[in-house]
């Protein structure tokens, strides 16, 4: 499904105007944290210099604790703190703000194997931080993901498997009937900003890939809800039925980087990016909305025999750059994805390809793929990327066999020819993406296939 994350503007910009009560949050002051390039032990320098600050706000907190019990909620089993730092970032001054969720008093929240929790928060943001006429946000770099209580350290996949963190610019749907209308228009800010599949496999750099920054000089603009940003994430302990290992206690840090409303970088340092930077956040090549499973939202049922094609088309709506993308999937079931410059629906069709996701039993991917790539050649629709999954084996937990867990799909070669790709208002851009058999054999199996980009209109110069 594809959505566009544009600046505030009209009606929009007045929906989120105002920042009642942000004046009173406590802004850390002091030396500016500098150079500050977005690594891990940057991030985990500037942390260590927060004085945590309670936020009284209502956080919903759905649970399973452990196997077998049932679910709970609660909206006060967890509480939010606040850090909000002065930094240097991209050699403009620049705000850290870290929301960490724990218990309601302020201590950690412990996990069991097994256990699932769900977040749901409005996180407060630093007055400085806000557009004084839109409280729009200038997002240079994310990083949502759970860390570990007594060091800070970052949770890896196993134990605790980050199933996604959501952010929401702008005013959220009121139902998910308008939230599929939305995201039809291409008027929605949902955006994901971390999955299980985020980290990188050790051999390609591991937790530094969580650490997610704009392209240098860029920022993406996201409309506030009265300086408030609503933020949903959810994890799991992946430890195996049986595991006697103890408990341990994690807080999950929802952080961003903002340039200063008040003394934001020159526009020549943000070239045509401030006003002008727009985000594709799900160009999912899923069914139709109508078809979308209802119980798991964005993903599409794999048919059960054999591996599967599935691909959505995309028309700029304005000329433009992409800066940056990157690719979401369950990469258990994922053969592999690819990015067009150009339209594929005559090529899909001569291939046969009606209904999707479309079964390919008969011919198999290996071959179906092939016809894909000699179809889109002779279309004329440029191949600007491939994704091939990534997983790592590890152990679940010591002394046990090891088992397989998501990674970040890099680009085939290294280098995804999207990145730097000029177009125009009408142009088209297809994504693909070929699933194996699901592995579960006749057990339901819900797929993603996502690529997100940050592009640039007008394109700099």
């Amino acid at each position: 499904m594809l959505s566009l994350v544009l600046t505030a503007s009209g009606s929009d910009a007045a929906s989120v105007a105002g920042c009642t009560g942000l004046n009173r949050m406590r802004i850390q002051r002091g030396a500016t944290i500098k150079p500050f390039y977005w690594t891990v032990a940057d991030y985990e320098r500037a942390r260590a210099k927060c004085t945590w600050v309670r936020d009284t706000s209502a956080v919903a907190l759905t649970s399973i604790p452990a196997w077998d019990l049932k679910e709970q909620h609660s909206h006060s089993a967890a509480g939010i703190q606040l850090c909000t730092l002065d930094v240097r970032m991209h050699d403009a001054d620049a705000i850290l703000h870290i929301a960490r969720l724990g218990d309601a008093k302020g201590g950690p929240l412990e996990v069991r194997p097994g256990g699932w929790y769900k977040w749901n928060l409005s996180v407060p943001l630093p007055h400085r931080a806000l557009d004084p006429n839109t409280s729009a946000v200038k997002i240079a770099a994310t990083r949502f993901w759970p860390v570990y209580s007594e060091n800070g350290i970052n949770v890896p996949n196993p134990p605790l498997h980050n199933h996604h963190a959501v952010q929401t610019c702008g005013k959220p749907p009121a139902s998910a009937g308008s939230l599929l209308r939305q995201l039809a228009g291409n008027r929605m800010g949902h955006r994901i900003a971390s999955a299980a599949d985020s980290a990188c496999h050790t051999k390609d750099g591991g937790m530094e890939c969580i650490m997610s920054a704009e392209p240098r000089g860029s920022s993406v603009v996201c409309t506030t809800q009265r300086g408030r940003v609503p933020v949903q994430a959810i994890v799991n302990d992946v430890r195996p039925r049986g595991s006697t290992m103890d408990s341990y206690a994690i807080f999950y840090e929802v952080a961003w980087t903002f340039y200063k409303a008040t003394s934001s970088p020159t526009y020549a340092q943000l070239r045509a990016t401030i006003k002008n930077l727009w985000t594709m956040p799900t160009m999912e090549p899923a069914p139709a909305p109508k078809a979308l499973n209802s119980t798991m939202f964005l993903t599409f049922v794999l048919p059960a025999e054999a591996p599967s094609v599935t691909y959505r088309e995309y028309t700029m709506p304005g000329a433009g750059q992409i800066l940056a993308s990157k690719w979401h999937g369950h990469h258990e079931a994922m053969d592999e994805g690819f990015v067009f410059a150009g339209s594929l629906r005559n090529v899909m069709g001569s291939l046969g390809v009606k209904q999707l996701p479309h079964s390919i039993q008969s011919e198999g991917a290996a071959q179906f793929k092939k016809a894909l790539l000699y179809g889109a050649a002779r279309a004329r629709a440029m191949l600007l990327c491939r994704y091939l999954p990534r997983r790592e084996s590890v152990p679940p937990v010591p002394g046990l066999p090891p088992q397989e867990y998501d990674r970040k799909a890099l680009p085939v070669g290294g280098h995804c020819s999207a990145d730097g790709h000029r177009f125009r208002a009408g142009d088209t851009v297809t994504v693909a993406c070929i699933s194996k058999q699901p592995p579960h054999g006749p057990q339901v199996f819900h797929q993603h296939c996502s690529w997100s980009a940050t592009v640039a209109a007008p394109p700099p110069m």
